[in-house]
């Protein structure tokens, strides 16, 4: 979960870093998890990995603002996935947002 939360995120900011900052402004979101800033029982893995992100996304901001280069997440309470689907009760289901929801969201609605 670390590799798959964390490191994807580091290595992909790492990855698109040159081109916004060549042109000196840019944006980079990384999508977070409500668990992350939330704990909640039962999603020891889930929860400290997506803690983790919020906190690289912190830092990786501060590096970068001088740059012009913004770093925010979009934390979402309960994503519905196919994945997620088999999981989510009725009520939890009728609050959850779709990833496409996150998308239209963009850099503006992010946590910070």
């Amino acid at each position: 979960m670390i590799d798959v939360n964390v490191g994807a995120a580091l290595w992909l900011t790492q990855a698109v870093v040159p081109y916004p900052r060549e042109r000196g402004s840019g944006s980079i979101v990384h999508v977070a998890a409500r668990p992350g800033l939330e704990p909640a029982a039962g999603m020891a893995t889930s929860a400290v990995s997506k803690a983790a992100l919020v906190h690289l996304t912190r830092v990786l901001d501060l590096e970068l603002r001088p740059l012009g280069i913004r770093v925010n997440d979009v934390t979402a309470q309960i994503l519905d996935t196919a994945k997620n689907r088999q999981y989510l009760t009725p009520d939890l289901r009728a609050h959850a947002v779709t990833p496409e929801a996150v998308d239209r969201a963009g850099p503006a609605s992010s946590s910070r």
